[in-house]
């Protein structure tokens, strides 16, 4: 898995590709709880071609410990297979992704 995190004017974006699972998701966390907020958090997930459970707990803690802190983290442009496992899950409406 590769992430990579850029500043912009309204907040930082975040790129992630690869597979998300049980044996990376911790990294995914710690990248994302390291990021110097400055605004909200855009989690492009266009190029994550899996996510399991794991990853899906990962980035439930991740949300509820930035918006403990009063940062929003939403998802933006969720590969088809990411998307299907929110929807599945019920968490489209959590990270602010159409149902579409």
């Amino acid at each position: 898995m590769e992430i990579q995190s850029t500043a912009q004017a309204n907040g930082t974006r975040c790129v992630v590709r690869g597979e998300a699972d049980a044996d990376n998701c911790g990294e995914l966390g710690t990248a994302l709880l390291g990021i110097a907020i400055d605004g909200p958090i855009e989690l492009d997930l266009s190029g994550l071609t899996f996510l399991d459970s794991s990853a899906v707990s990962e980035l439930l803690r991740v949300h509820g410990a930035l918006e403990a802190d009063g940062v929003e983290m939403r998802i933006v442009d969720p590969s088809p297979a990411v998307h299907r496992v929110l929807e599945i899950t019920g968490l489209l409406d959590l990270f602010g992704i159409p149902a579409g």
